[in-house]
């Protein structure tokens, strides 16, 4: 009897260590704020000239500075609209290109959202908000630090003091979120920029926000990836310290209700994982339609550990929230997907002149979320592996991830002779159609712009013929370091919920061998989809 109870409290004591792990409080980070910035088209106009801090990221991210050139990269003009395949191309423009100033930095890490009338569309030290119609420019490009003006302690307000800018629309709400982690230091602490717009206008004014980062080591906000739920505005961070090193992920949750009304806001929570084996923890991002059900927890989803860069598993992890009582809030997992395994790809993707990064070791931006018409939930989300020959990228359809997740579909794709497929995007529209964007390059084939996608009805683990965007004509210079900007974004309009808003970058012939990118922006939908 005695051993009978000594093995249940072994028992009880392992329980009580895995729901503890998992129900211990979060990190509570006060909010510094509201207060509603002037219009973004009135300060707009008396901007200080864009420019760069010369204790931007990349002083402690990379040893090199960005190239003296003063060559203007070429943009490429639109290309015209039209059939390829099952899609109907909508529009194929250039979005904001490096025109060799001071303004920009080596590596865009482009970011885009759409609303039912406008584009916005960042890049490093710089955002541009666009006319939806024929992407004429309706504002900028302005620096990122823009609409934080007179804001605080002015650590927001710096041109130049950050990157990496997370821009989303909510639909739901109608109205623009930012955010934009600072990597210079004020007042002894890396800071965190927020605000919201008032309406569904971005040049309009917007309610302003900003956090401190204080903790052990004195950890940068890096890497920050905006999900938008119902409950909460979600991010995952990958925490650094100045050295640089990387301390591990983070989850966080910032109180959207007040956010939205330029309300003072509960303070932000976050989860921490401080193993620095562990890899970014993706926060789910609506693509449309279907809200989620009221009290279903967010989901962030990260690669599982392998063995020697083979990977059988993704992390699914739920984030409950309580604003109110904050140690209710809970972050439960991992729950271990199982998923064909798959070989991590190599570091690096030959290009003509060089090498460029793949951030092959982390989930890419979005993980979708969508509700089909069947009632079915979804997260889409891709990353990029080791093909047969190749670097190719890798997509997963996950389905039912509050109940019973599983992968419903998992493809690759087959790049041609010579070529890698990296940096990808992938979402889902209303008709439970997926699409799938992202760069190419090869050791002769200068990097450019694809896309493909499936439709629902096409067979399962499959995506069609893949389709240019742009031709690249140039390559990275040897001064970038061979960043390649991070990520790309795939976004869904909200105004028919059909068209995929697709922005990477690539290089002209013009900048070639420089640090002078150019992105291009297309808007493309199934034709089928109405």
């Amino acid at each position: 009897m005695k051993a009978c109870f000594a093995v249940l409290a072994f028992l009880c004591t392992i329980l009580c260590a895995a729901v503890c792990a998992q129900s211990e409080p979060p990190s509570l980070y006060p909010m510094i704020g509201p207060q509603e910035s002037l219009p973004l088209r009135v300060l707009s106009g008396t901007a200080a000239p864009l420019g760069r801090s010369s204790l931007s990221r990349s002083s402690f991210r990379q040893s090199f500075l960005r190239s003296s050139s003063s060559q203007s990269a070429t943009v490429t003009p639109c290309s015209s609209g039209g059939t390829v395949g099952n899609f109907t191309i909508v529009l194929n423009c250039d979005g904001n290109d490096n025109n060799g100033s001071s303004a920009y930095e080596d590596v865009p890490d482009t970011d885009m959202a759409v609303s039912e009338q406008y584009v916005m569309q960042t890049v490093d030290n710089v955002f541009t908000i666009y006319n939806k119609s024929d992407l004429s420019v309706v504002e900028g490009p302005d620096p990122l630090t823009l609409p934080w003006t007179g804001f605080g302690n002015g650590a927001c307000s710096t041109p130049g003091s950050g990157d990496d800018f997370d821009i989303r629309y909510d639909k739901a709400a109608g109205q623009w979120v930012l955010a934009l982690p600072i990597f210079v230091p004020t007042q002894g602490a890396y800071w965190l920029c927020l605000a919201v717009s008032t309406t569904s206008d971005p040049t309009g004014s917007y309610y302003l926000y900003e956090v401190a980062e204080t903790g052990n080591q004195n950890p940068i906000w890096d890497y920050p990836k905006l999900g938008i739920w119902t409950d909460a505005y979600y991010m995952g961070f990958n925490m650094i310290s100045p050295k640089p090193a990387y301390l591990g992920p983070r989850a966080c949750a910032l109180d959207r209700t007040s956010m939205l009304t330029g309300a003072q806001p509960a303070p932000m929570q976050c989860f921490s994982k401080s193993a620095s084996t562990d890899s970014l923890m993706l926060p789910a991002d609506i693509a449309g339609g279907t809200q989620p059900a009221t009290g279903e927890p967010e989901f962030f989803l990260d690669i599982a550990a392998g063995t020697a860069g083979v990977h059988s598993a993704l992390n699914l992890w739920s984030f409950h929230v309580d604003f109110f009582t904050p140690q209710n809030s809970t972050f439960s997992g991992p729950t271990a997907v199982a998923v064909n395994a798959f070989s991590e790809g190599r570091e690096v993707v030959p290009e003509p002149e060089g090498f460029l990064n793949s951030r092959s070791d982390r989930l890419m931006v979005p993980l979708a979320w969508r509700q089909t018409s069947d009632g079915t939930e979804h997260l889409v989300v891709n990353d990029a592996i080791a093909g047969s020959n190749a670097m190719t990228e890798q997509w997963f359809d996950i389905t039912n991830p509050s109940t019973s997740p599983a992968v419903a579909q998992q493809g690759s794709l087959t790049p041609g002779l010579h070529d890698n497929f990296w940096m990808g995007s992938a979402n889902m529209d209303q008709a439970g159609n997926i699409a799938l964007g992202f760069s190419n390059a090869g050791p002769k084939i200068d990097p450019g712009i694809m896309f493909t996608g499936r439709l629902a009805t096409d067979p399962l683990n499959t995506m069609e013929t893949v389709e240019t965007v742009i031709v690249g004509t140039g390559y990275e210079g040897s001064s970038a370091g061979g960043e390649w900007g991070d990520h790309s974004i795939m976004a869904v309009d909200p105004s028919d919920d059909c068209t995929f808003w697709y922005s990477n970058e690539y290089y002209s012939s013009a900048a070639s061998g420089t640090t002078q990118w150019s992105t291009r922006i297309i808007a493309f939908k199934f034709t089928s989809c109405q």
